[in-house]
């Protein structure tokens, strides 16, 4: 990983609107072939995840449930087993941030039995690019998500339960 995409993956997390109080933790920084991938757990229950590629960033503020569920249904849909027909398929999932529109898409192009794997950053304001992974990275990644949708479900459970009452 060129030290360019570290310092714009850092910037992006620092970057994203968090309260100054609440703990923070970084789940994973994934340089990949295509890229870097970060996931991060925020306390009040929210998933930050940040791509670069190509000189390309986009970065996603997620609620912890919302990550698991993106998560699942994209292990549920790389593993399907496909028949080796000629005919092409794709399956897709996908997240987004309520309030911006922004999100992240898994598309799994199967032509004749070998499958493409994809993710697609879209930013708020209606662009955004594509990062190819294979399937080992997107194993790694769904592991990285699960993992950033606990801890920020954990650290969320910890501020409630140390926050005084009303």
């Amino acid at each position: 990983m060129g030290a360019w995409t570290r310092r714009a993956l850092v910037a992006l997390l620092l970057s994203a609107p968090a309260a100054r109080a609440q703990a923070v933790r970084t789940v994973a920084l994934l340089p990949l072939a295509s890229g870097t991938l970060a996931v991060q757990a925020r306390g009040d229950g929210m998933v930050v995840v940040a791509a670069s590629e190509s000189g390309d960033t986009a970065t996603l503020t997620l609620a912890a449930p919302d990550v698991r569920a993106f998560a699942d249904s994209t292990r549920k849909l790389a593993a399907l087993r496909v028949p080796r027909r000629r005919r092409e398929r794709v399956y897709k999932s996908l997240v987004t941030e309520p309030t911006t529109g922004a999100g992240l898409s898994f598309a799994r192009h199967v032509t004749g039995g070998a499958s493409v794997y994809r993710l697609y950053f879209a930013r708020a304001d209606l662009s955004g690019f594509p990062f190819d992974v294979a399937r080992r990275e997107l194993e790694l990644f769904l592991g990285a998500l699960r993992r950033g949708a606990a801890e920020a479900s954990r650290l969320a459970a910890q501020a409630d339960s140390v926050a005084p009452p009303p």
